[in-house]
């Protein structure tokens, strides 16, 4: 069996990193919106705060969703490791499928935005695999 403090650990250190550039690229956004002054500038800079707020949301939500998905599936002690992999093949599949709808309802025509940014949609973590469903 893996050793879970370890594993905690490094994604411990994994999730600060990811939560570091995030961080990062908030600050240069906002940073960015915050030097918009020009009465010009007024559409540019509503259109900046609404990225930035939807971003903060999905942001969170994602990390919600890792934290969640970490703390009751991979440390779950009581799971096996079939349990385990079949928990997570679900949730990765859920989470592509709810990725690839969103990239499809969010595209920009024209810019390509939707196929790069595809990694910014979210889907709650909703799906358990009950024990009775992985000994059939």
């Amino acid at each position: 069996m893996v050793d879970a403090h370890a594993n905690l650990r490094t994604y411990e250190i994994g999730q600060n990193t990811l939560e570091s550039k995030a961080h990062r690229a908030l600050e240069l956004l906002e940073d960015y919106h915050s030097r918009l002054s020009s009465p010009q500038d007024r559409a540019l800079r509503s259109a900046i705060e609404r990225v930035i707020r939807i971003f903060k949301s999905r942001l969170f939500q994602a990390l919600l969703d890792i934290q969640e998905f970490y703390e009751l599936t991979l440390l779950d002690e009581s799971k096996t490791v079939q349990q385990k992999t079949a928990e997570t093949l679900l949730i990765a599949s859920k989470w592509e499928q709810d990725n690839a709808i969103k990239a499809n309802e969010h595209q920009v025509p024209g810019t390509g935005y939707g196929r790069n940014l595809r990694h910014l949609g979210t889907g709650i973590y909703t799906t358990r695999v009950q024990e009775d469903e992985t000994d059939q």
